[in-house]
């Protein structure tokens, strides 16, 4: 278990706007490669993911974002212990494998802002990847060296380096 503390925003970003947002590192059964692609307005490759929408649940919207801008079905890895619920009243949801708070730069059409993110980690049921006409078509199956060598968040050489080293 980690503690955490000095979690108070830093006070240039207080004012900014906030979204709330869920990503997916997508691997390949074998934990050997990972599905990034290439955002058409922040010019990086980074993880499937979007804004949570009304009445959406973080797993809910990290799967439909997956089948949009992937095309794959995808099984979640749960990273947190398990525990037995009644399944009557109360339900197990997907954890996520992390949280964080992200700056987004500037872009033509939106200014600077938070995204509050929760970050899954799913196994590709198949290696074919087919997003949606409207979505970024350059999405591809990376390995790790492959990723050390794109234009990314930093946050994302760190994650995929955390599963695809554990091979």
């Amino acid at each position: 278990m980690q503690i955490l503390n000095n979690l108070l925003l830093p006070e240039k970003f207080c004012k900014h706007e906030r979204h709330i947002t869920v990503s997916g590192y997508i691997f390949n059964k074998s934990l050997t490669k990972v599905v990034l692609l290439h955002h058409k307005k922040l010019h990086k490759w980074m993880a499937a993911g979007g804004h949570i929408e009304v009445n959406e649940l973080p797993h809910e919207a990290i799967s439909r974002e997956i089948k949009e801008e992937v095309g794959v079905e995808a099984d979640f890895i749960d990273s947190m212990i398990a525990a037995k619920f009644d399944s009557v009243n109360e339900w197990k949801m997907p954890s996520p494998y992390f949280a964080m708070m992200q700056v987004i730069p500037e872009t033509k059409t939106n200014p600077e802002h938070l995204h509050y993110d929760y970050s899954y980690i799913l196994v590709a049921r198949t290696k074919k990847l087919n997003p949606k006409p409207d979505e970024s078509q350059k999405v591809q199956w990376f390995s790790l060296p492959e990723v050390l060598k794109l234009e990314t968040f930093p946050i994302v050489p760190k994650i995929c380096k955390a599963i695809l080293s554990k091979k």
